[in-house]
């Protein structure tokens, strides 16, 4: 499973009670490692598998996108704000997701996904550093 954020970690384990296995090498120099094409069937029921696919596509692109090479000369800030607007659309779709299966009012998800999204850029902000150190 790739890297994904505390937060997403956090739903999938809400919705699913799921171990996660080791992070993805996220050393530089080493090629990213793309989800095969045929990954093991999910041994959980339909909403377990769902969350665990898009929580992985959030966790996923956010590695991708911060690989790239074209956040390699900007600063930290920068850079993060750059991989977390290029991963909207799996993160949207994990909220839309959340939303329909989630008993808090509109409110609450909303102050909810306010805070998830600051955490999220906060962990790209780590991921960024640690790829840019080659840890």
């Amino acid at each position: 499973m790739a890297r994904v954020t505390a937060a997403a970690q956090i739903i999938f384990l809400i919705f699913a009670n799921v171990s996660f296995a080791q992070p993805m090498n996220l050393h530089p120099n080493q090629p990213y490692a793309a989800i095969p094409a045929n990954p093991p069937p999910c041994s959980g029921d339909a909403m377990h598998c769902q969350i665990k696919q898009l929580v992985e596509d959030q966790g996923n692109c956010f590695v991708k996108e911060a690989r790239s090479k074209r956040i390699s000369k900007v600063d930290l800030e920068t850079a993060a704000y750059a991989v977390v607007s290029s991963c909207i659309e799996p993160t949207q779709r994990l909220k839309a997701f959340q939303a329909g299966h989630d008993i808090r009012n509109v409110q609450q998800m909303q102050q909810y996904w306010a805070e998830t999204d600051r955490k999220d850029l906060e962990d790209v902000k780590g991921l960024i550093a640690l790829i840019r150190t080659g840890n």
